[in-house]
């Protein structure tokens, strides 16, 4: 009885932590994307900027280094938002299969009418909640 218990406590505290990485997954995902939008926003200027520069240097002015230098930080930027979106969005996909694992133990654990809770690991697999039986498959 106690093992039972300490059994479905166990599941309980790992479906919260599974939800805190999740959220936690979520922010970096939306972080990542905000970079990348930042990242372009800053290309587009570094651009315009630059055909600026190429208009000011036929006229003699000395403004082109400056312009190259904000086109290349532009894209560094795109760089580091497309890798942050990238970590963000596995990070989110770890975060759900864990979720589901541990929802799947702890409905096994109290052996009950179960809901029906669904989700699909990275890899494709269908899992249902709560069966020992991966449905689909790569």
């Amino acid at each position: 009885m106690l093992a039972r218990r300490r059994k479905v406590s166990e599941g309980g505290r790992k479906l919260l932590e599974g939800r805190r990485k999740m959220a936690e997954c979520r922010r970096k995902l939306w972080e990542g994307r905000r970079k990348m939008w930042e990242g372009r926003r800053m290309l587009w200027e570094g651009r315009r900027k630059l055909l600026e520069g190429r208009r000011k240097m036929l006229e003699g002015c000395r403004k082109v280094s400056e312009d190259g230098r904000k086109l290349l930080e532009g894209r560094r930027k795109i760089w580091e938002g497309r890798s942050m979106l990238w970590e963000g969005c596995g990070k989110l996909l770890e975060g759900r299969r864990r979720m589901l694992e541990v929802h799947r133990k702890l409905f096994v654990g109290r052996r009950m009418k179960l809901p029906e809770v669904r989700g699909r690991l990275a890899g494709g697999q269908e899992v249902v909640a709560g069966s020992e039986e991966v449905v689909g498959g790569l």
